[in-house]
């Protein structure tokens, strides 16, 4: 597994105020961290291009960012979707065992047998626990809570999340 340099913070939502103001939808569970980044990524094909961060501040979920070189709110119109990123090293310290969620995706999933049962696509966020989305060899998609007697173990080494799927969901097994 890669070692991920940069981690996607939020994304660019629209324009706020007439200074070139960019207003985010955060991507962590403490955005209010990100207030004090000096410097923020934008993903330019395979690159990744600095730019200083002149004033930060956060809303609950919501953050406000003037960048360098961002000053029209068209300039932050061309910006829509785009992720930002900062780099690992600045990213909020994680509790032992928690991982980024991009360092999870494409991770390969397996049953507590060793039956490997896809890879993981895409993690929602509920509220009450996330929910992992993995797309089977054959292409289809099934959803997998996480909470302990079902996620057994994250092997970041071995690229593999170990799980109990011995269970029913929506009335089918998953296998």
């Amino acid at each position: 597994m890669p070692y991920l340099t940069h981690l996607a913070v939020a994304e660019v939502s629209r324009p706020h105020g007439l200074a070139g103001e960019i207003k985010a939808r955060s991507l962590s569970d403490h955005p209010e961290q990100l207030e004090g980044v000096a410097l923020v990524y934008l993903k330019i094909g395979e690159d990744y291009v600095p730019r200083r961060v002149e004033r930060c501040r956060s809303r609950g979920d919501t953050i406000y960012w003037q960048l360098e070189g961002v000053s029209t709110p068209q300039a932050v119109d061309a910006l829509r979707r785009q992720l930002i990123y900062v780099e690992r090293k600045d990213a909020a310290p994680l509790e032992p065992g928690a991982h980024y969620i991009a360092e999870l995706l494409g991770l390969g999933v397996m049953d507590v047998s060793g039956e490997a049962l896809g890879t993981l696509v895409h993690i929602f966020r509920t509220g009450s626990n996330d929910v992992y989305e993995v797309r089977r060899p054959d292409g289809a998609l099934f959803y997998l809570p996480v909470i302990p007697n079902v996620v057994r173990d994250i092997d970041m080494e071995n690229a593999v999340i170990t799980v109990d799927a011995a269970f029913v969901l929506n009335g089918e097994t998953i296998r």
